[in-house]
């Protein structure tokens, strides 16, 4: 683990950093995909910006009309 991802702490340290950000990444995307309304999504993440939720939605877009939502993967 450690001579491919670094030291643990700096393992750790990632993981504290990104963690949150990639959950709520996450869940702001499956939930667009899914067909929340912005609000509905603004509502549980806490967000008053819409335009902060735009890049993940563009995303869910993205994932919606790809070949492998197609497919039910």
């Amino acid at each position: 683990m450690t001579k491919r991802f670094g030291s643990r702490r700096a393992v750790q340290r990632s993981a504290r950093r990104y963690a949150g950000h990639s959950l709520r990444a996450g869940f702001v995307t499956s939930a667009a995909a899914a067909g929340a309304r912005v609000d509905e999504i603004m509502d549980h993440t806490g967000n008053t910006r819409v335009d902060t939720l735009t890049h993940y939605i563009r995303n869910a877009k993205e994932i919606r009309t790809s070949a492998a939502a197609k497919l039910g993967l």
